[in-house]
């Protein structure tokens, strides 16, 4: 495996889940995209100081949410992505 300074990743059945974590507002960085390019995976989880939101396959999680990513990646390979609010419940 390629090594991505600075990303983290979680595996749920035979997928791989990009995990990065940002310190500021800016998101825009390569090694998620590259990453879920790489190893075809369906979606990209950016942990950091925000709401929850989505934007095409990447999902941003506030920070205090970080407990709930399995939960979070288990409901979105059941449903077509949806929200946060479902791995909450």
């Amino acid at each position: 495996m390629m090594i991505f300074p600075g990303l983290s990743y979680v595996q749920q059945e035979n997928r791989l889940y990009p995990i990065e974590v940002k310190a500021g507002k800016r998101t825009n960085s390569k090694s998620a995209g590259v990453f879920a390019s790489r190893y075809n995976s369906p979606c990209i989880v950016k942990l950091g100081a925000w709401n929850s939101r989505t934007r095409g396959r990447t999902h941003f999680i506030p920070l205090y949410a970080a407990g709930f990513i399995n939960s979070f990646l288990k409901v979105q390979t059941q449903q077509d992505f949806g929200d946060l609010s479902q791995a909450l419940k």
